[in-house]
């Protein structure tokens, strides 16, 4: 088996350039990852965010992932592989559920390099929550505008 190190070159054009025979560490280990949850608008008036199974842990009261009501997604992560139950709620009435999963993935590494720990990921990376307009909160006139200068 060939082990390839890749060093950067510069010319006119910064490209990649590739040596064969050293071995090529990874320079990271992967964390776990969260799924995201993405929003139709921003703001929202998302008052209560639910989960159950292997996303439950550590602080995972309600209001631990109620998002700032002008984030257009909510991550929610786990510490194990299973199936999470995921519920938001909005003050409008509307409710959107989901159920995720999680597994663990192992990091390759080659032959003399330090190995990773499995990571937890989900199956599908994101989810499209699609909440309809009457859960948009009206920024006003001056959202994002800066205030006029003197």
């Amino acid at each position: 088996m060939v082990v390839v190190r890749c060093t950067w070159v510069l010319a006119l054009v910064l490209g990649i350039g590739c040596q064969s025979g050293a071995p090529a560490c990874p320079g990271f280990c992967l964390a776990n990852t969260p799924v995201a949850f993405t929003l139709a608008c921003a703001p929202t008036d998302v008052t209560n965010v639910t989960v159950s199974g292997p996303c439950l842990f550590g602080d995972a009261a309600p209001s631990t992932f109620v998002p700032d009501p002008r984030s257009t997604s909510i991550p929610i992560g786990s510490a194990s592989p299973g199936v999470c139950h995921v519920t938001i709620a909005f003050a409008t009435g509307f409710t959107y559920s989901a159920d995720v999963t999680f597994v663990s993935q192992t990091q390759w590494a080659p032959a003399g390099c330090n190995h990773c720990a499995p990571y937890v990921t989900p199956t599908q990376p994101s989810f499209t929550v699609n909440n309809p307009s009457s859960t948009c909160v009206d920024a006003g006139p001056d959202a994002g505008q800066d205030a006029p200068a003197d």
